[in-house]
């Protein structure tokens, strides 16, 4: 439950730090992470030694690139750096290209080494089209690492430097690692017993490595010349221009005069839009140009509304091919713009884009079950009962059962949907080898429909965590099987289609897609996802909104027993409801064995308040509103649930003059750690509730930010929203000398006690 994290995140996030899975390096055979050493060599004394001859090695791996491997030299009193680049050489046709880089009278260089009769050698600043060469497309350069960085960018962490939040930026300006600058928020640094810089790391997230880099520093004062002849020093009759390498003038420029966008595959459309797609659809598109002969072709690819397309990060220079991506529901122009000689922008036709929303399972007449997963039951050894409701005909036998696959109350990773429970399948890793995982293909979900057959299965999907993505070469296979007596089972594999849409997947999730599948008559459904044995590769799928459909063929179950509906209560943790602010609101239907437990929401004002197909309410304009909940079997209806309106903005009690007021208690238990915590009214619109404690003697300090929501002058509460849509209620005494809090969600509601006795956190 999101209030539980109030206190429990903090702690679990501290322990993973210093547990040192984020800064002790490799792992020992046994699997244990070794404590990281604390040297006595300060940063500043590192930051004094002699780095003029030294090997650099670097190991990067970003989402978009994959991994990639190189090394630099420093050697000599002028600190030339020596790339080796795999790309350089293959354009070389070398075996080996070293690229030597040096500064000179405050400029940076590269030494282009003579390659055939045409080009000589000689140090360059600028290249081709005024292009700047030197070091500034290193990958590391130590002058600018050691110049950049000062003693006030790090601190110390068991022996670690790591670099503070607001100087991160600047440190990476110095790596030129360009296309993993915007995934890193993290780096450290590491000072070896002789007091040298030995290992700079950066990731997206301290606690995995998949997404980084590793500098590693080595062989100082030893490291020599890995070729030879080492290139001449820079002076005045050693540096060229570009012209003069290449023994002649560059072509003149030929701009684009007109530009045409060409979509390359087959796409919806109609007499409004060019483009019809459905969030995650991806397609190609290109441009072509005049004049043939143009080599001024730098073009820039637009979307008018970058929140429902955008344009991939990669264009194949070639071909001018570029990929267009839809993210939402909503309308789009795109174009191609490319800019002349004269500063004149020249454009493309304007292609118009519609995505429609994302697609839905549709019920149809001949489908029997519609399931809304409940919560589960453990059989033991990783097997559940999961629990459901039908939403079509509940009277139909089921009984559902899984292994390695489990009830996630909400789908809250990356997936792109709104709150629904889902089975969340653990597929990618084999950690339970038991008895029990032997002797099942895999994992599984298995639906048992005893006297009902049905004959086709739809279903939503998606990957839970886009980072899992990068794990996906370590599924295995999955399949849809099925059966009438539990022995004999016919086979679908649904491998393909689920890993291509799980391959799309971006960094900002994924949205869910329909399986669909039609099979003979089958009284028994099972999904089983079997694995490539990876321990410890994350890789959840949520599976959600199944539906079951019969067709004339299918044997049926009696309906003779029917339960009819009796009461409907609707109940909601609070009556009043900001404008602009939802709820969710819920109706218990009894009996509880009622056969159809389907209700239809209404609002008696829903120009004020509006009410969805799932209780969700939502506040429009001030005044009230009646909520009912009425039953689509036999038209019973609900108690009248009433909600006020309003829109209080901001504090206004100069009564009580809370503004600046800071409210606190020290030494506060939760789970066995003490906490010093503070409740300050920051404005009149906003207030922080502010956790501090100690952990192996390394200070933790965590902030909620809440807003205003309202203050109720009859009982003197005041309420404000968290970032996680709870709700803080803040009651002040007459004496104002103590506060009481109340953290109330959907879920229920927590006391976090009188501030002037010490708070304690109970239900």
């Amino acid at each position: 439950m999101q209030k539980k994290l109030l206190f429990i995140l903090p702690l679990a996030g501290l322990m993973s730090l210093i547990g040192c899975n984020s800064y002790s390096g490799e792992k020992d055979p046994g699997g244990d992470v070794p404590p990281p050493v604390i040297h006595g060599s300060t940063f500043k004394e590192a930051k004094e030694k002699d780095y003029t001859n030294m090997t650099v090695s670097y190991a990067l791996n970003s989402a978009s690139f994959g991994e990639e491997y190189g090394y630099e030299y420093y050697f000599g009193e002028h600190d030339f750096v020596a790339v080796y680049d795999g790309n350089t050489a293959e354009m070389y046709g070398n075996e080996f290209a070293w690229m030597f880089y040096s500064y000179y009278e405050g400029e940076s260089y590269a030494y282009w080494k003579q390659t055939n009769s045409y080009v000589t050698s000689g140090w360059i600043s600028t290249g081709s089209k005024g292009i700047k060469v030197g070091i500034d497309y290193a990958y590391f350069y130590m002058p600018y690492f050691l110049n950049v960085i000062s003693e006030d960018d790090v601190e110390n962490i068991l022996g670690l430097y790591v670099v503070k939040e607001n100087a991160i930026d600047k440190v990476l300006e110095g790596l030129k690692f360009t296309y993993l600058t915007n995934d890193i928020h993290y780096i450290d640094i590491q000072v070896n017993d002789d007091g040298y810089f030995t290992k700079i790391r950066g990731y997206d997230d301290p606690n995995d490595d998949s997404i980084g880099f590793q500098i590693q520093l080595s062989n100082f004062g030893s490291t020599t010349s890995p070729t030879s002849p080492l290139p001449p020093e820079i002076s005045e009759s050693t540096i060229k221009t570009y012209e003069e390498m290449i023994g002649h003038e560059e072509a003149p420029d030929v701009y684009i005069e007109t530009l045409v966008i060409n979509i390359n595959e087959e796409v919806d459309s109609d007499e409004n839009f060019d483009i019809i797609l459905y969030p995650d659809d991806t397609i190609d598109l290109s441009f072509t140009y005049t004049p043939d002969n143009a080599n001024k072709k730098e073009v820039r690819w637009a979307s008018s509304n970058n929140e429902v397309v955008t344009f991939d990060s990669f264009l194949n220079w070639q071909s001018g091919h570029k990929y267009l991506t839809a993210l939402r529901e909503g309308e789009a122009e795109i174009y191609v713009t490319h800019t002349n000689g004269e500063n004149q922008v020249i454009s493309s036709q304007h292609l118009k884009v519609k995505v429609n929303a994302p697609k839905e399972i549709e019920v149809g007449e001949n489908d029997v079950y519609s399931f809304l997963f409940t919560d589960s039951e453990s059989l033991g050894d990783d097997a559940y009962k999961i629990n459901a409701t039908n939403n079509i005909k509940t009277e139909a036998p089921f009984v559902i059962t899984s292994y390695l696959a489990n009830i996630s109350s909400t789908v809250n990773g990356d997936i792109k949907v709104d709150d629904t429970n889902a089975i969340m399948v653990d597929w990618g890793t084999s950690q339970h080898m038991n008895d029990s995982y032997r002797e099942r293909e895999g994992n599984e979900v298995f639906f048992d429909f005893e006297a009902q057959q049905v004959s086709s299965i739809s279903f939503l999907y998606g990957l839970q965590f886009s980072s899992h993505i990068t794990n996906l070469s370590k599924v295995g296979s999955a399949f849809i099987k099925t059966s009438n007596d539990g022995e004999n089972w016919s086979v679908i594999d649904i491998t393909e289609e689920i890993t291509t849409e799980i391959a799309k997947t971006t960094s900002s999730g994924m949205t869910p897609k329909i399986l669909t599948r039609e099979f003979e008559p089958a009284s028994m459904v099972k999904l089983v996802f079997t694995t490539k044995h990876s321990i410890g590769f994350g890789f959840w799928l949520d599976l959600f909104n199944f539906v079951f459909g019969a067709n004339e063929s299918c044997i049926n179950y009696d309906d003779t027993l029917a339960v009819p509906v009796t009461g409907i209560e609707v109940n909601g943790f609070r009556n009043k409801l900001k404008v602009g602010s939802s709820m969710k609101l819920s109706a218990t239907v009894s009996p509880a064995n009622a056969s159809n437990k389907n209700v239809k929401w209404a609002s008696s004002n829903p120009e004020i308040v509006k009410v969805d197909n799932r209780g969700m309410v939502t506040a429009l304009t001030v005044g009230e509103a009646v909520i009912t909940a009425t039953s689509v079997t036999n038209g019973v209806v609900s108690n009248e649930f009433v909600i006020k309106t309003y829109t209080q903005e901001y504090i206004d009690d100069p009564e009580y003059n809370l503004i600046g007021q800071t409210f606190s208690s020290s030494g506060v238990n939760v789970n066995g750690t003490l906490f010093d915590v503070s409740f300050k009214i920051n404005n009149s619109t906003s207030a922080t509730l502010t956790l501090l404690t100690k952990v192996a003697g390394i200070e933790l300090k965590t902030e909620y930010k809440a807003s205003f929501d309202g203050f109720d002058s009859d009982t003197g509460i005041y309420e404000f929203l968290t970032e996680e849509n709870g709700i803080i209620r803040f009651t002040l005494s007459s004496d104002k000398e103590s506060i009481e809090f109340r953290f109330i969600d959907g879920d229920g509601e927590y006391v976090i006690g009188n501030a002037s006795n010490g708070i304690s956190l109970s239900k």
